[in-house]
């Protein structure tokens, strides 16, 4: 995306939003974020200034999550809630071919 054309980011099913004086985006990708349970599909924008995340309007979770680069103050590796931890724990001894086998049967 050049300079010119970055002046909006968003596509068709998510909310449009407006890039500020001399932002640029960097990268782009389609993420889920997780919300209490439930995950939440839409774009994640990597700008110059800030990171910008549009939820799919066909999502309970409308509004657009916005944090100021300069607000971040470390980074890693996500992890996983606790509750996602336990239901996706294998019985001990049971390869991952043996779990994904058997999730299908059901």
């Amino acid at each position: 995306m050049s300079e010119e054309e970055a002046v909006r980011v968003g596509e068709a099913f998510t909310r449009s939003l407006e890039l500020l004086p001399g932002e640029r985006v960097l990268r782009e990708s389609r993420v889920n974020r997780e919300r209490l349970f439930m995950d939440v599909l839409g774009l994640l924008y990597l700008t110059n200034q800030r990171l910008i995340f549009l939820p799919y309007l066909y999502t309970l979770s409308w509004s657009p999550v916005i944090v100021d680069l300069t607000a971040v103050e470390s980074f890693g590796s996500a992890t996983l809630p606790w509750y996602r931890s336990i239901c996706s724990r294998r019985p001990a001894g049971m390869s991952k071919f043996a779990s994904e086998s058997t999730s299908s049967l059901r």
